[in-house]
């Protein structure tokens, strides 16, 4: 009598699994160029191994190792696009000149105070400011409205004064 002895066999899952696992995370993060470069390759390059592996039957997971292909090839798309939008447009605001916020160098970025412009810089269009007016402006009040009552004799308030 013949027993077999069936032993499980061991399948190499592990590419394919690692090729998908790679490329979501690849594809998640490829904006930032840099995440989506070194997530993308070593997912397509998993995923071709995985692939290679089922197909010679050494693992069953075929499909897992075609999407980490897949996705690692998103992962490699989204970050030259990226490369290519900075090329572009560049990577940050305009340059407006020193001090406005374009650069990056001394007197430039953003500030949360309020800063007036000096009259020098001021748009070949504008009006001339208003000179200084000659005369040094009044301490005194102005003239009293015609229409308004007089104050109570000796400052009292009305209703303390009989008629």
């Amino acid at each position: 009598m013949d027993h077999a002895l069936w032993l499980p066999v061991r399948t190499g899952n592990g590419f394919g699994t690692a090729a998908l696992i790679v490329g979501i995370t690849g594809a998640l993060l490829g904006v930032s160029i840099v995440f989506g470069i070194l997530l993308g390759a070593p997912a397509v390059v998993f995923g071709a191994v995985g692939r290679a592996r089922a197909t010679r039957g050494e693992a069953a997971n075929g499909g897992t190792a075609l999407a980490g292909i897949v996705l690692g090839g998103v992962a490699l798309l989204i970050s030259a696009l990226m490369i290519v939008l900075i090329a572009v447009n560049g990577l940050g605001p305009k340059d407006r000149g020193p001090g406005d916020g374009g650069g990056r160098g001394r007197g430039g970025g953003h500030s949360d105070t309020y800063q007036a412009a000096s009259p020098d810089l001021a748009p070949p269009h504008a009006a001339p400011p208003d000179p200084a007016p000659s005369h040094p402006t009044s301490l005194r009040s102005a003239p009293p409205h015609p229409e308004a009552r007089p104050a109570h004799p000796a400052g009292l308030p009305p209703t303390a004064v009989s008629a």
